[in-house]
């Protein structure tokens, strides 16, 4: 169970007013989403033999960074940076409101220049069987190639890197972290969009292209495993989010094109009835998982109360009366 908001009461005329309630408007969905993009550029002189050595980049600033994006909005940026580098972002929600993420960075001759883009949204599942929930990412995109070397954290001239991570996550940790009016900033000063399993993930997944050579390449981020093993298991009425999250670098000349779209997907064909290898079947997902957060309505917590003080109530004459001799 992901995220699951109740409470289990020993009354059974405290149990029949909440079913009242619950019949009467159970639950509304509680839209939660946003966007954020940080465009960084950095000098990388031509003498040093890395752009990052092992505490870091090695140049200064060469302005202030860009943002853009926010809660309760998708993103477009694009900008021509200082040294002859440039940046470009998108954010959208499209089909069933998933998202879909665009990143590229274009570094100038002496310059590393980074774009990271986020994506998040919440989601509750509606169906009456629990399931095994899948995702798909589907991910393409080009590149200048990213030169192995002898150490993890280099950064050569002609570098173009990409990093992907798509994560499940609870919906109280974005509500925590940001909230209505933030903008695509405070998103980036939050943190949020690069929580995985070692940063209290649900469910998390990831794709690097470092090594690789100079060209066009595909690939699919296939999310079904928990962290710490097991299927991600839905009941009804769970909540969670979706993070999406794109990181193209480029290095003194190099380049990371991923314009070409990091798309989320249902992935029904490995959704499977709990505790089965039977597949839910072509759109279920999109017929079951709602977009928001399931949250109470007012009034179910206004009957929820009654049922409080009825309860009370009860109570309370059961002291007062006589007993018998």
């Amino acid at each position: 169970m992901l995220v699951r908001r109740g409470v289990v009461f020993g009354s059974a005329f405290v149990s029949m007013v909440m079913t009242v309630g619950l019949a009467a408007g159970a639950a509304h969905a509680e839209t939660v989403f946003g966007s954020s993009v940080i465009m960084t550029n950095r000098d990388c002189p031509t003498n040093v033999r890395s752009c990052v050595e092992a505490d870091g980049p090695v140049g200064a600033r060469l302005q202030p960074n860009q943002f853009a994006g926010g809660y309760g909005v998708g993103l477009s940026k694009s900008a021509a940076l200082l040294g002859g580098a440039s940046g470009a972002s998108e954010v959208t929600f499209g089909a069933e409101a998933l998202p879909s993420v665009k990143a590229a960075s274009f570094s100038g001759a002496a310059t590393r220049t980074g774009v990271s883009a986020t994506a998040f949204r919440a989601f509750t599942y509606t169906g009456d069987a629990a399931i095994d929930f899948a995702l798909v990412g589907q991910l393409h995109f080009l590149t200048s190639g990213h030169a192995l070397s002898q150490f993890a954290y280099d950064d050569l001239a002609g570098d173009g890197h990409l990093f992907v991570l798509l994560s499940l996550i609870r919906v109280s940790d974005v509500t925590a972290a940001v909230g209505p009016g933030d903008t695509g900033a405070d998103i980036v000063n939050s943190s949020l969009g690069f929580e995985d399993c070692d940063s209290g993930a649900l469910a998390s997944t990831s794709y690097s292209a470092k090594g690789l050579s100079a060209g066009e390449f595909n690939a699919s981020l296939n999310l079904s495993q928990a962290c710490g093993g097991g299927a991600i298991v839905l009941h009804k009425g769970d909540s969670f989010a979706i993070q999406a999250t794109l990181q193209a670098i480029s290095n003194r000349g190099g380049y990371t094109d991923a314009l070409h779209t990091f798309n989320v997907q249902y992935d029904d064909a490995h959704t499977y009835v709990d505790g089965t290898q039977q597949s839910v079947g072509a759109g279920f997902l999109a017929r079951t998982v709602a977009d928001g957060a399931a949250v109470p309505e007012p009034a179910t917590w206004a009957m929820l109360i009654v049922g409080f003080f009825g309860a009370g109530a009860a109570v309370r004459r059961r002291r007062m009366a006589p007993r018998a001799a």
